[in-house]
Order: C-alpha cells, then structure tokens, then sequence
C-alpha cells in the first residue's frame, strides 16, 4: 500500500500529503513548502468564521447580481461569487455535521463503562 501511495504521488505531483502523511485533499493554493505556507485551519472559531464568510459571500454576491442586472448561476460573473457563497455554505454545514459527530462520539464515551 505504501509503494501504492509513493507511486501515485510521484505520477501526480499536485497530490498533497498532510504532515502525517495521509493524502488530503488541497486546501491551500500554495503546494510548494504546504506545511509553512498553509498553517493549519484554527480550531476554535471556525464555525463562526464560516458563518461570516457566509456573509460576505452572500453580500458580494448581492452586488454582482444588482451590477448583472440578473440572478446569477454558476459560471455566469466573472469573480465567482455564485461558487463562492456554495462553498462556505457546503463548509459551514461540514463543520456543523463535525460538530454534532463529535458531541455524538464524546455522549457514547461517557456512556460506556470500561
């Protein structure tokens, strides 16, 4: 499996690799030197960050919608603001999902008797 994971690294060089060695898919766009370029994303607070990217997606795009003079789809501005407000919605209910996974896991734990 770990010739696999070599292999296909080296056949793929836009493959990035966690620092624990796992392949993960790229959430930064600087591939090069990742693990000081793309510090982790912080724990605490990624909820409500998400919430307020939410926001100013959405409010971007409102103004491209007003300039279009249209309701705007995929692909149709220029900047991406339909893409953009899915995206941090599509995050903000991944971390909610984390979330609830988590408290589901830690009320088992508590549960269980060892």
């Amino acid at each position: 499996l770990f010739a696999l994971l070599v292999t296909a690294s080296t056949l793929n060089p836009s493959i990035a690799h966690a620092r624990n060695g796992a392949i993960v898919p790229p959430t930064c766009v600087s591939i090069v030197n990742a693990a000081q370029n793309c510090p982790p994303r912080p724990r605490e607070g990624s909820l409500k960050n998400a919430e307020v990217q939410v926001a100013a997606a959405r409010e971007a795009l409102k103004a491209a919608e007003a300039e279009a003079g249209k309701i705007l789809g995929p692909g149709e501005s220029k900047n991406g603001e339909p893409e953009l407000l899915e995206f941090w919605r599509g995050e903000q209910q991944r971390l909610l999902m984390n979330k609830e996974y988590l408290q589901q896991v830690a009320q088992q734990l508590k549960g269980e008797e060892f």
